[in-house]
Parts: structure tokens; sequence; C-alpha cells
């Protein structure tokens, strides 16, 4: 395959976006290259995968440095993600290579997608809900629980002083310095 200047185009905005927001790269780099480089899903995929395999050890370390990684978190997520990953390909395998498995992919591709479009939806939804009843509460002379001085940021800072335990991400959504290393 000859260098193609649209495609590497294409992944210095993607990877651009992904270092900006953490948005998978694969939720953003298969489609592109799905819809608008009409390369086949199961390609698509599988060479963003690799791709990922070179760049998020990059990112990883930049992250390390800064020390912003939740390792409780991240103990979590194995758990459930590399599992799955592997039942994944299990079933892409026994699937086999002719176009029903393109017709899959492309399937689940627009699935976790629209998933993943209504989760950031919702999320934003529940935060304009949060951010006017806080406002609401400050209207009428009110202190909302998660100022400052407020008793979850009490709680959050005693919190901080412990190593992060499994579940302290509930927590570190109010506050994302909860269970980080520095």
């Amino acid at each position: 395959m000859d260098l193609d200047l649209q495609i590497v185009v294409a992944g210095l905005l993607v990877g651009f976006v992904v270092g900006l927001t953490g948005m998978g790269g694969g939720a953003l780099m298969t489609p592109v290259l799905v819809l608008f480089f009409n390369v086949a899903p199961l390609a698509a995929v599988s060479s963003d995968l690799v791709a990922a395999a070179v760049m998020k050890p990059v990112g990883s370390f930049v992250h390390m440095r800064r020390g912003t990684i939740h390792w409780g978190l991240v103990g979590w997520l194995m758990v459930g993600s590399v599992p799955s990953a592997f039942a994944g390909v299990l079933v892409l395998k026994a699937l086999g290579n002719g176009e029903r498995v393109q017709e899959v992919v492309k399937t689940a591709l627009g699935a976790a997608l629209l998933l993943a479009a209504a989760g950031l939806v919702v999320k934003a939804y529940l935060s304009m809900v949060e951010t006017a009843r806080a406002e609401s509460a400050r209207a009428r002379g009110e202190v909302p629980a998660d100022r400052p001085d407020g008793p979850v940021a009490v709680a959050h800072r005693r919190h901080r002083r412990r190593r992060a335990a499994p579940g302290s991400g509930v927590l570190a959504r109010r506050d994302p310095h909860v269970g980080t290393v520095r």
C-alpha cells in the first residue's frame, strides 16, 4: 500500500482528538476508515487495533509521568475488558472471513457508536440538571454539597489521603484527583 496522505491526515486528526478527550481511537478511526475510505470493516478494526498497540504505550507513559492514572480503576477495567476482548476475537474467528463477518462487524460498530453517543447525551443531560440544581440552591442561599467547603469535598479530601481502593472511581466522578498517584 502506498502512502495515502488523506489517511495520514485522518490519523493525525483522530489522534489529536483522542489525546484531548480520551475517546477511544477505535470509536473514531474505525468508522472513518469504513465510511470515508471504503476499508472493509474487519480490516479497519484489526488495522486500528494494531496501530493502537503502538500508540497506547506512548500515551500511557505520558499519563504515568503526570500521575493522572487511577490504578484501582485500571485493575477493574482490565478484569472486564481483557477477557471480553479475547471473546470478541473468538466470535470473529468463528464467523469466518466472508461477507457475513463484514456485516456483523459493521452492525456491531454501529451499535457501539450509537450506545456511546447515547451515553454522552445522557451524561450531558445529567450534568445540566446537576448544574441547574446547584444554581437554584445558591439562589436560595443554600450551600450545595459539592462546594469546596461542603461535606462531599471534605470526604474527598479524607479519602485522598488513603491509597485508591476498588470502587473509588465513584468518588472520582466528583473529584478527578481522587485516587491519582502523584
